[in-house]
């Protein structure tokens, strides 16, 4: 599931979901990762990259200071580089 460019509001649903996300287009938010099901697709990007932080209940993704993606209703804790596409 690709949001593109700009603020977008990804919903997988039921079942394993792959949630596309690439630097430069925009603050992504996903409504339902199920960690240990769904994943994180990270285009052109590295696990190192990334700066992962907890935003109150949220998940914040973020790499050079540019946010890619917000979490919401997960708590950073839970994600693992097995959650993350490359």
């Amino acid at each position: 599931i690709e949001g593109g460019e700009g603020l977008d509001t990804l919903i997988g649903g039921a079942g394993s979901d792959r949630f596309v996300f690439a630097l430069g287009e925009g603050a992504d938010e996903v409504l339902d990762f199920t960690d240990g099901q769904d994943l994180l697709v990270m285009r052109g990007l590295d696990f190192a990259e990334l700066s992962i932080t907890q935003s109150g209940n949220d998940t914040t993704i973020s790499v050079e200071g540019a946010v890619v993606a917000v979490l919401l209703d997960t708590e950073v804790s839970a994600l693992t580089a097995r959650d993350f596409l490359f």
